[in-house]
């Protein structure tokens, strides 16, 4: 063999262990969308949790005479 031969040789070599060592941009990208989704979403339910609790809250009357006749 000569010089030239073993330069491609480890070239290509190189360039196999890049290219399995290499994740595409592509699939890091998707991969960050569908992340970024899910904790929208889970920030979605959690923010109408929260909102349908107060809203429960606030339609409970602080007093009903029910409660009164119990305490009495």
């Amino acid at each position: 063999m000569t010089a030239s031969n073993k330069k491609s040789i480890n070239l290509r070599s190189t360039t196999r262990s890049i290219y399995f060592n290499y994740i595409p941009p592509h699939i890091l990208t998707v991969f960050l969308v569908c992340k970024f989704i899910s904790f929208t979403l889970l920030f979605l339910i959690f923010l109408f949790k929260c909102i349908a609790r107060n809203e429960i809250k606030s339609k409970r009357p602080e007093s009903s005479p029910q409660d009164e006749k119990m305490k009495k």
